[in-house]
């Protein structure tokens, strides 16, 4: 599916969804009321009533999230059992023990799980609607730009190390890897059917077991409660949300789970347009010598500028038409250190920076000041000068900043000869000790448009620039580490309550297995989540 089909697939019923989730949510109130005993009730609301009003309340909260919870059952037909599967059997025990435990074992009062369940279904909900609504954003991003620029994790591109990789081409595999399951799923999916199957043998132990069947219901109930996980669908939900917005507003979109993980990369390629993008480098003067005509002049620096495939490229472009020049014929094209040179019309054509024009033996004028520029040189002797202006974006250093800080280490794989480390200290004070500079001729090869790249998407970005760049690496890497580290303290907490119910049921003990108890305990386990989530877009 196209990104922008899959944007309008996400957003319906988006509005319904987020409706659905804050009346099940205002639905916890009254369970919450009729729960705990701290709130005064009125005689008339006898403990039987209040079991059968939470009972109640519990059945218009799982009509209200009927979809989620029947995904949940569709995922258990396809063999994948999820926080949502156990939630849905967790609704199914705490129903049915709270319309039978008067009749088998009124437990001295305490009453029925229902606001945990009721709690549960509204975060679903909103989880759900959050990552829903990610989903919608990262598509309708990606699919704003006609041309979108790649980003992948290329397996040993740098020294042997797996080195992020920007390039221009079509998202093919974008909409796969956005419907994917997602992180938390994965591992939810790992962990789910034990605790199931585990909460379904003891719950037989400490009530059959125990020679007390009546107690069955209970037991299940408890123990199944106790495993399913409040902040299910947040894990991955809430932090994917924030990041979606944050990248959104820089014009990049990560492709799903996939692309999430796809990260762990060392080094990053950054190229000319990275750094400069179009319209950042400009020409400040031009200068002639010699008997050579303009036309001439412009003509064979922006043939061999164009050749090389550095940003240089646009500005002499321009320059070209103004002059109207047209590009010549080139051949025995040579990139140095420094700079170019390249045989045109039977004369030898040097391009390149004031340090290759020295190297190369050709004479200068004296008390040359242009820091920044293009030389050429025709036959051994110099022909033009043309001052070049360099304004960096804004974003540059805080994004060079941001990645060196995230240890991923920028590879230049710069085409301009000017760009050189010495370059970008002094002029720009970038960061350039943290950088790596390969040899000219890595460096033609790792910004080679024709390269083999990853068929696993990382991004899709819709601007220039090494800010969105960057954002989507650091932002990737970020949200793989929080969903993980909240689906495993997830699944912790669903292990210890179903031991600890485990144990409870297995003694008798109401008293310290009360809802109110319960319920505490699942909210105690959520706190991690928003903790974590929150730091995601944090850099």
């Amino acid at each position: 599916a196209v990104p922008a089909d899959l944007a309008r697939r996400y957003g319906k019923g988006l509005k319904g969804m987020r409706v659905r989730s804050t009346l099940v949510f205002l639905l916890f109130l009254p369970t919450l009321y009729l729960t705990l005993d701290i709130f005064p009730h009125p005689q008339a609301l006898t403990p039987q009533l209040r079991v059968l009003a939470l009972a109640g309340v519990q059945v218009l909260a799982m009509l209200l999230g009927l979809d989620v919870l029947f995904r949940g059952l569709f995922g258990l037909l396809r063999l994948e059992f999820g926080m949502d599967t156990l939630l849905l059997f967790s609704c199914a025990a705490t129903l049915a023990d709270a319309l039978t435990m008067y009749q088998l074992d009124s437990r001295e009062g305490q009453m029925p799980y229902c606001a945990a369940i009721v709690l549960g279904i509204s975060l679903l909900l909103r989880g759900t609607y959050r990552k829903r609504r990610g989903l919608r954003l990262a598509c309708k991003t990606a699919a704003s730009a006609s041309h979108p620029y790649l980003v992948t994790l290329d397996e040993g591109k740098w020294n042997g190390r797996d080195t992020y990789a920007k390039w221009s081409g079509e998202a093919a595999g974008f909409g796969r890897q956005m419907q994917a399951s997602d992180g938390a799923q994965r591992i939810f999916r790992r962990i789910c059917p034990l605790l199931f199957i585990a909460s379904l043998l003891l719950s037989v132990v400490a009530s059959i077991g125990r020679g007390a069947p009546e107690r069955l219901l209970w037991c299940l109930s408890a123990t199944l409660t106790a495993s399913t996980s409040l902040s299910g669908a947040l894990c991955f939900g809430q932090p994917w949300l924030a990041l979606c917005q944050r990248l959104s507003k820089s014009g990049a979109a990560i492709a799903g789970w996939d692309g999430v993980t796809a990260t762990g990369g060392s080094g990053i390629l950054v190229t000319d347009s990275d750094l400069f993008p179009p319209g950042c480098v400009s020409l400040n003067g031009i200068k002639i010598f010699g008997d050579f005509p303009a036309e001439k002049v412009v003509a064979d620096t922006a043939t061999l500028i164009r050749e090389s495939g550095c940003g240089l490229d646009k500005p002499f472009h321009d320059l070209l038409r103004s002059q109207g020049a047209i590009y010549r014929r080139v051949s025995n094209f040579f990139c140095y250190e420094g700079g170019l040179s390249g045989v045109i019309r039977n004369e030898q054509v040097l391009v390149g920076s004031t340090d290759f024009m020295r190297l190369m033996e050709i004479a200068l004028p004296p008390g040359l000041r242009v820091k920044n520029a293009v030389f050429c040189a025709i036959d051994g002797e110099l022909a033009g000068i043309f001052a070049l202006n360099y304004t960096l974006h804004g974003t540059v250093d805080p994004a060079l900043t941001s990645l060196i800080r995230n240890r991923v280490s920028p590879v230049m794989a710069t085409r301009d000869f000017n760009l050189i480390p010495a370059m970008l200290r002094q002029r720009f004070k970038l960061s350039v000790d943290r950088m790596e500079y390969p040899a000219v001729e890595r460096r033609v090869e790792l910004s080679d448009e024709d390269q083999l790249h990853s068929d696993i998407l990382t991004a899709v970005l819709c601007r220039e620039g090494i800010g969105p760049y960057s954002e989507a690496v650091v932002g990737a890497a970020r949200l793989r580490r929080a969903v993980r580290a909240s689906a495993l303290l997830a699944s912790l907490g669903a292990v210890v309550g179903l031991v600890l119910a485990f144990y409870l049921t297995f003694v008798g003990a109401y008293a310290s297995l009360s809802a109110a108890n319960l319920l505490v305990f699942l909210i105690m386990w959520l706190v991690p989540t928003p903790l974590i989530s929150g730091m995601v877009n944090k850099y």
